[in-house]
């Protein structure tokens, strides 16, 4: 999460020689369970954007193939179907095999496509990018005191560029904290400027006054 070491701000190519013996990140196995059992383990590898590239192009190509001259931006069945190809596309690119991650463990989109249904290959999707974003550089989980240095940042003069490294779930998470104390501050503000009297200065009453008490000065409180 931080940012290259002095050595590493050395020439670009040494820097650039370093990124790329970086392994890819595999998670640890996952349970694949489906039609009431325990089908499978599987990992996942997180792609790269060049083979995200090229699943768009080729779900693109598979879709024209389909629908023919339907096949076209803005038409719905367009749309569904180019969402569906990267799906099958992804799951067989990123599932791989446990003892050998270099395997996928399914052959072909094509393969997922006929013997997966739409919910399993939506919860094969789920733990993909669940563990994509885990292993990747944006900050997902933040602790409380992770959160109060946030905070801390921003009251000190914020920018954008920090903020590009929470997710989603993350900053959500920061604006609730941050709303959260709005309220409070709201509201301890709101009960200091209309705090009741103190008790000392409010006469106490044990009930409705006695019929020979003297009847009350009406020039006292005023």
């Amino acid at each position: 999460m931080s940012g290259p070491t002095k050595e590493e701000q050395g020439a670009p190519s040494e820097l650039w020689t370093k990124f790329t013996q970086l392994p890819r990140p595999v998670s640890p196995r996952h349970k694949f369970h489906a039609r009431g059992r325990d089908v499978a383990d599987l990992v996942f590898h997180v792609l790269t954007a060049g083979e995200l590239s090229w699943i768009r192009q080729q779900a693109n190509l598979e879709v024209k193939n389909l629908l023919g001259a339907d096949a076209r931006v803005g038409n719905i069945a367009y749309e569904e179907e180019w969402q569906q190809q990267i799906a099958y596309h992804i799951v067989q690119q990123a599932a791989r095999v446990p003892e050998r991650p270099i395997f996928p463990v399914f052959n072909s989109p094509k393969d997922v496509a006929r013997n997966l249904t739409d919910d399993e290959i939506a919860v094969l999707m789920h733990a993909y990018e669940s563990f994509r974003r885990e292993s990747g550089p944006y900050i997902s989980d933040m602790t409380v005191e992770e959160m109060e240095a946030w905070i801390k940042l921003l009251m000190e003069g914020g920018s954008r560029l920090p903020l590009a490294r929470l997710s989603g779930p993350a900053l959500t998470d920061l604006v609730l904290s941050l709303a959260l104390r709005l309220k409070q501050a709201t509201s301890i503000a709101t009960s200091s400027s209309g705090s009741p009297l103190d008790d000392s200065r409010t006469p106490a009453s044990d009930g409705p006054p006695s019929p020979d008490a003297p009847p009350a000065d009406p020039a006292i409180g005023t």
